[in-house]
């Protein structure tokens, strides 16, 4: 395997070691073993444009720690298990090509269910297994069980989801001398959310912090994205891997403003990086939040609910909206968060529409929560669907009227938390949304924001009807109903 100079140069960085403290000497003289000499960069983070040899460099990695450090467990972990699988092959061939490394195989490598496993056994007792790798795609539960890591490899970093990371990183902490290492091509925020530990490990890269090794291959920013000079400075194999042709043809490709931003990202070296999350703080500041809580608000007029789905599917969020007494101000109230399929949701919803009696339900087409529409359609209520243009509206009507203070709130704590941690996130077009997370801390304020469209937007002359099932009820019932009931007061 004929390896790059940029590969040589960065094996030698990852393997490359400190000399043992005498405090550690002496332990090991006492305990009659081999004094331990901590890696000189405890974490790994290489950022490296795309079809640059980045899987070799991994496959070398493995191997070394597998047949010379004789690590006793080794995690491979990327976004897709199509990657996972492609190392696993590559390192099973390269051992089957070796006798003396086919030979300390406790068994035939093994791959099922996305889940890749190679053993090796002790030469002396091959009954023994001296070593495990797991190769996979990463998920909640990839990691959950193991004592000790000492190698972990997080491939495709761009795309690391913060509890995933946890449990594969904490993992490590009985290991004696763990190193993790980070191998990912530069992110895109708006393509890729789940790039803030690649992010934060990229802003440490460049504080030059401790423990950190930490390399961006890249060209100088300023440089034209059609230069082939820029090409040449941005991947170190170049004219190996890559050629000036195969670049041009991406370039010829890229049109959009997203397409151009991943084009800098993957040939380039150049990311687009969210904002540390530490340094920044929310869009609505603390206390002009806090100024505008009322939850003995008194209300009136139309009222309008709101419903959004977490990206993990776990949780719902249904939200209410409604003028407060003396017109001045719009209240929003949170429910609490609900987990269910959609159908139990959709009876929860049509429950509700029957004693409210809102003048719209909203849904985004692009969010889970449009499974709901057939179902609801189906019970006889007509949910308004919001596009993107929509959306971005629901964001800067929210926005507005909560920095002019024409809010009202009731202080609850799952609206409150979903503020205090708010962050935007900016469309190609120049519009805004609120950021949103997997598990859904954000839901409760997307969900309020589309409330306050709605009724912003139906309110005030209520021209559309009330999204209300088809219960058989005479209007002087329903004249009563409405009248006599307060969204607000009601029990989510």
């Amino acid at each position: 395997m004929r390896q790059m100079p940029w590969q040589w140069r960065s094996i030698q960085a990852i393997k490359s070691v400190q000399p043992p403290t005498p405090e550690e000497v002496e332990d090991a003289a006492r305990e009659g073993r081999e004094p331990i000499s901590l890696w000189t960069h405890r974490d790994v983070c290489i950022e490296c444009t795309r079809q640059q040899g980045k899987t070799l460099l991994v496959v070398l990695l493995i191997l070394f720690h597998m047949f010379v450090l004789r690590d006793a467990r080794i995690i491979y972990c990327a976004q897709r298990w199509a990657t996972a699988y492609d190392v696993w092959k590559r390192v099973v061939a390269v051992i089957n090509r070796v006798p003396w490394l086919k030979r300390r195989l406790y068994e035939k490598p093994s791959k099922a269910g996305n889940r890749g496993s190679i053993k090796l056994c002790d030469p002396r007792n091959p009954s023994v297994i001296t070593c495990e790798v797991e190769f996979g795609p990463r998920s909640q539960d990839f990691g959950r069980g193991y004592t000790e890591i000492d190698l972990l490899i997080l491939d495709e970093a761009y795309d690391l989801d913060p509890g995933e990371e946890a449990n594969l990183t904490g993992a490590q902490s009985a290991a004696k001398n763990p190193q993790t290492i980070y191998i990912s091509t530069a992110p895109v925020a708006a393509v890729h959310p789940k790039c803030h530990a690649l992010a934060g490990l990229h802003r440490l890269g460049h504080k030059r912090a401790p423990d950190l090794y930490y390399a961006l291959y890249a060209a100088p920013r300023g440089m034209r994205r059609d230069d082939p000079e820029a090409w040449v400075l941005a991947q170190p194999s170049y004219g190996v891997a890559t050629n000036e042709r195969e670049i041009r043809s991406k370039w010829q490709k890229a049109k959009t403003v997203e397409q151009r931003a991943i084009f800098d990202a993957d040939y380039l070296g150049l990311g687009d990086y969210p904002p540390d999350e530490d340094e920044i703080g929310s869009p609505i500041p603390e206390a002009v939040w806090t100024d505008m809580r009322n939850p003995d608000a008194q209300l009136t007029g139309a009222r309008t609910i709101a419903v959004r789905q977490s990206r993990n599917k776990r949780r719902w969020s249904i939200v209410a909206a409604q003028t407060t007494a003396d017109g001045a101000r719009i209240h929003v109230e949170v429910g609490p968060l609900r987990s269910g399929t959609h159908t139990e949701i959709a009876e929860y919803l049509v429950t509700k529409v029957t004693e409210w009696n809102p003048v719209a339900l909203v849904l985004d087409r692009k969010n889970g929560a449009i499974v709901l529409e057939p179902l609801l359609i189906a019970a006889g209520i007509e949910p308004v669907v919001m596009n993107t243009g929509d959306m971005a509206l629901s964001f800067n009507g929210f926005y507005s009227d909560a920095l002019a203070g024409l809010l009202s709130h009731s202080d609850q704590e799952l609206l409150n938390d979903a503020v205090a941690s708010a962050s935007l996130k900016e469309l190609p077009g120049g519009d805004s949304l609120w950021a949103e997370d997997e598990a859904g801390v954000a839901i409760p304020l997307v969900g309020a924001s589309m409330a306050h469209w709605a009724l912003r937007k139906f309110g005030a002359k209520a021209k559309r009807p009330a999204a209300r099932p088809r219960t058989g009820a005479k209007g002087s019932e329903k004249r009563t109903h409405k009248t006599e009931f307060d969204a607000m007061t009601a029990a989510f």
